[in-house]
């Protein structure tokens, strides 16, 4: 069975810390996996913020999920922090990749990772957009 390879950047162009919480955790005892989804997108949700974007307006254009990835490497527990990494990567026309890094804040140790296909989206004529001018600037390097 073939695994999915997601590669951690070097240079990260945000993060931030989540604490894990009792309603995060399965019946194994540990945080379900589509909690780190959730925590991803908090991650997003936060770095679009500090930009002055959010998923609906950026530079005049929508966001939209084309797909997800996540690489589980071990368990986390309640009363863990997190601490989340995100990059920007793989800049297309209409679409770029968000590459996550799950760590344990206390430790630093990697416990996972994960990857979102993004897309910009029109969201008043429903088609995709082109990569706003200024997002691409910002993240080309």
């Amino acid at each position: 069975m073939s695994r999915i390879k997601i590669d951690l950047p070097n240079d990260w162009h945000f993060e931030t810390r989540v604490a894990v919480r009792i309603t995060d955790l399965n019946y194994g005892g540990h945080v379900g996996n589509q909690h780190f989804l959730a925590y991803m997108h908090e991650a997003r949700v936060q770095w679009l913020h500090i930009h002055g974007w959010s998923e609906m307006n950026l530079e005049g254009v929508g966001l939209i999920m084309s797909d997800a990835s996540i690489r589980f490497r071990r368990e986390v527990f309640y009363g863990n922090n997190l601490l989340i990494k995100l990059a920007v990567a793989d800049l297309g026309m209409s679409s770029f990749t968000l590459v996550y890094g799950f760590y344990e804040a206390d430790s630093m140790e990697w416990v996972g990772s994960g990857q979102i296909g993004m897309a910009f989206m029109d969201y008043q004529t429903r088609k995709l957009a082109t990569m706003p001018q200024a997002f691409r600037n910002t993240f080309s390097s």
